[in-house]
């Protein structure tokens, strides 16, 4: 897979609405490189990928690691009351974050999608 055609499918996949949220517009920073899913998984979780993970198997399969930086609308979901306690229940809701860093793995073969989410900046 090329890189332009990295970029597009990560730019896709992060502007489409799941049920955590999605990218809002074109993001201030997006990069990305293609590396084993084990390096990538290190770089993104800031540990190594664990041995009886179901991805141990796949380690070392070359991955594009796409990282992005931008405005997200994410969906924080409601919360039960406790009628016995007299708590409320809380409603979901939509909010914006400004600058929100995001990565994605995917195969650079296959296009298959192995991981997604936020990241910490000091990662």
């Amino acid at each position: 897979m090329t890189a332009a055609l990295a970029a597009e499918f990560a730019l896709e996949t992060f502007q489409t609405d799941n049920g955590v949220g999605h990218l809002i517009g074109a993001p201030a920073f997006l990069r990305g490189q293609v590396m084993s899913l084990a390096d990538a998984h290190m770089l993104v979780n800031g540990r190594p990928l664990a041995k009886d993970s179901p991805l141990a198997y796949r380690r070392d399969r070359l991955v594009w690691l796409v990282v992005t930086r931008g405005e997200w609308r994410l969906h924080i979901p409601g919360g039960h009351g406790d009628p016995r306690r007299r708590t409320p229940m809380v409603p979901p809701k939509d909010t914006s974050v400004p600058d929100l860093w995001q990565a994605i793995l995917f195969d650079a073969a296959t296009g298959r999608v192995y991981d997604q989410g936020g990241i910490v900046e000091s990662q």
